[in-house]
């Protein structure tokens, strides 16, 4: 998903819901950012849309040791001019659980 549809359907969800949170922050990655906005739906369930725009993987090494109880490590090289885009839907379940929604189930 591009910058430009992320906008749209930010645009749309603030016209036709009643947005509770939105903003951005920091991923997991160095360099990543996340931009979210929660809002109640219809159906009476929270809904939250994540647009991921982080780094793509270059590498991934594994460090390992063949001694006994040692621990593996995954060290990820990460490019810093090219970067992956994508977004991710989320509906809170009762228990207050935030559960991934396919985003292909939703149209």
């Amino acid at each position: 998903m591009t910058k430009e549809k992320w906008e749209q359907v930010k645009g749309q969800i603030k016209d036709n819901f009643s947005v509770t949170a939105e903003g951005s922050q920091a991923g997991e990655v160095e360099g990543e950012m996340v931009d979210f906005i929660e809002w109640q739906g219809r159906d009476g369930y929270e809904w939250r849309a994540e647009w991921h725009d982080k780094p793509k993987a270059k590498a991934k090494k594994t460090i390992y040791s063949r001694r006994i109880g040692s621990q593996t490590v995954e060290q990820i090289e990460y490019d810093q001019t090219e970067r992956v885009q994508f977004a991710k839907f989320f509906r809170r379940l009762p228990d207050d659980d935030w559960r991934l929604v396919d985003i292909d189930d939703l149209w």
